[in-house]
């Protein structure tokens, strides 16, 4: 009996010799075995028992990303020989506590929220109080990368000046309004839009030539323009 080159197609189509035999995981204690098989249908393309020649990589490590939102990479691959799937990812990093009026959450500097966070105080690690909305889910970004990293390079100025803080608040997500309370009392407004280094270093200036408990607030939110006033 002559079979043709269809028939040993179908025959690997449905051999067990193709069948996914072993999973190799790296990075993480996480199980994703289950998930492959909860997956299946829409990693192997099939509703077969898993056929490894069928499995799409870019699009399982797709969905394990939109699954665990604190893995910062996922990277699967096929190794036919030992007909086994090899996943390979990296955990994001707790660089940032987020807070909302309900709940405190870890986020990397991507600005990924990825799991809940205790609510902490002092300086060693950036936590940033978000007023504008209740809560989030896993996976959101609060903010936008850039209006994000220009909080954190303010955080660096501050820092690297021996300059304390108590808070740092987002008041208006729209008008990227952040508030900033020094640990003397005196608040720095500025808008991420537009920031600048060149405001910081006009604000440090003014900073090491006043008495510091003697001022109100710096204002920062005008383009090129820094304004202060004194308490009364």
């Amino acid at each position: 009996m002559t079979v043709g080159a269809g028939g040993v197609f179908y025959a690997a189509f449905l051999s067990r010799y193709a069948t996914v035999f072993s999973y190799r995981i790296e990075g993480t204690e996480i199980d994703f075995k289950k998930d492959f098989d909860e997956l299946a249908p829409a990693i192997f393309g099939i509703r077969l028992p898993q056929n490894i020649l069928f499995l799409n990589t870019e699009g399982a490590a797709a969905l394990l990303r939109e699954k665990y939102p604190q893995l910062a990479s996922v990277a699967v691959h096929k190794d036919l020989t030992e007909k086994r799937v090899e996943i390979s990812v990296s955990a994001r990093s707790r660089d940032i506590i987020w807070c909302a009026p309900s709940q405190c959450y870890w986020m990397d500097k991507s600005g990924i929220i990825f799991e809940e966070a205790p609510e902490t105080a002092g300086l060693l690690i950036v936590r940033i109080n978000d007023v504008t909305k209740e809560e989030y889910a896993f996976g959101e970004m609060p903010l936008e990368p850039q209006r994000l990293a220009r909080i954190l390079r303010f955080v660096e100025v501050l820092r690297a000046h021996a300059l304390g803080w108590d808070s740092i608040t987002l008041k208006n997500r729209q008008m990227s309004e952040v508030v900033v309370l020094l640990a003397g009392g005196a608040e720095v407004r500025f808008n991420l839009l537009s920031t600048s280094d060149k405001l910081y270093d006009a604000f440090l200036k003014i900073a090491s030539e006043v008495n510091m408990a003697d001022i109100d607030y710096f204002d920062l939110t005008v383009e090129d323009r820094i304004y202060y006033r004194e308490r009364k």
